[in-house]
């Protein structure tokens, strides 16, 4: 455990596999620097599914037992900034006028603008001597891999969220060249996309092995390695990813699709990732449109084949979208048409 002082939980009837959890997710909020000041709800932005009632419930107990700290912020309805901060419900100016030295506006406090916050006490600290970090790529490598083998294997949502939002300003600038399509060259363009779709997918869990990999079925544009670490959707997929990026002005078609199901056949992938900005044609109830080919595929050959749109990566860069979130949904509608 990163916190054993949570043990004392035990004495509210709190159950080992709760402790386990909220180990897990506080050491996530103490580790991203949050432990000072956090919205209870700060497991949306690890992208995490919490029961939170029961997490609310584990809040009050640390807080009973001297390891948590719990403030009433009154926040601006104008600007949305904090003014005043109490320790206790009952000192709070509700009904009260107050002027923002923010925005200088003037409003009556009530219970919407007031905002719940935690902070860890001073001496509620992980025992960092008992957190086994573990590399599983070369020296080389340019991901981050400083997870436990259980947060990979638990929390994949949480590891690309911590992956993706350091190269924020990269993908941001690469969808918006994407976007571009009459300011640069289609071989351009393509790259671009290629790039993009790069630094979404490198991770723990997927490795580059090869770009432009010719194949007799013609070329593969990215050649993952997968790491099937268990109870993630990677766990499913063949020991390699194949990935196929078509910037193009129109949606793909089904032959472009049928190219890419026999270069997963030649190269034996269960799942292949095909990026395509204006998306694929057709309906799935028609064998001879695109979507009817993943279908298809997936009826007779248990093959699996992802379409990432530009609205798709929009979502994901822009919007803040999980994309292991995403990942998983599209895996699983294709399993379910």
């Amino acid at each position: 455990m990163y916190f054993p002082v949570l043990e004392k939980l035990r004495e509210f009837n709190v159950s080992v596999n709760e402790i386990k959890q909220l180990d897990s997710l506080l050491f996530l909020i103490y580790d991203k620097g949050y432990h000072q000041r956090f919205n209870p709800r700060v497991y949306r932005y690890f992208g995490m599914e919490v029961n939170e009632k029961v997490w609310l419930s584990l809040l009050e107990k640390l807080s009973k037992v001297g390891l948590m700290k719990i403030n009433f912020e009154v926040t601006c309805p104008h600007c949305d900034e904090t003014i005043e901060v109490y320790d206790s419900y009952d000192g709070l100016p509700i009904g009260q006028s107050k002027s923002c030295p923010n925005c200088g506006k003037e409003f009556m406090v009530s219970e919407k603008d007031i905002f719940i916050m935690y902070s860890f006490k001073e001496t509620f600290k992980p025992s960092h001597s008992r957190i086994d970090r573990r590399s599983f790529f070369h020296e080389n490598s340019q991901v981050d891999s400083k997870f436990t083998l259980e947060d990979l294997k638990r929390y994949p949502e949480v590891v690309y969220s911590t992956i993706l939002n350091p190269r924020k300003t990269d993908l941001i600038n690469l969808l918006n060249d994407i976007a571009s399509s009459d300011k640069i060259s289609p071989q351009e363009k393509g790259n671009k996309l290629e790039n993009l779709a790069k630094k979404l997918l490198e991770s723990p869990y997927l490795k580059i092995i090869d770009t432009k990999k010719r194949t007799s079925t013609g070329e593969i544009d990215i050649v993952f390695e997968v790491k099937k670490f268990e109870g993630t959707i990677f766990h499913n997929f063949s020991d390699i990813l194949i990935v196929e990026c078509k910037n193009w002005e129109m949606k793909v078609s089904a032959n472009e699709l049928r190219s890419f199901a026999d270069k997963m056949r030649d190269t034996d992938t269960t799942v292949g990732i095909f990026f395509s900005r204006y998306g694929i044609t057709g309906d799935s109830e028609f064998v001879r449109d695109a979507k009817g080919i993943i279908r298809d595929k997936w009826k007779t050959e248990r093959k699996i084949i992802i379409v990432l749109t530009y609205n798709d990566l929009r979502n994901v860069i822009e919007k803040g979208m999980n994309f292991y979130k995403l990942l998983k949904e599209k895996y699983y509608e294709v399993k379910t048409i």
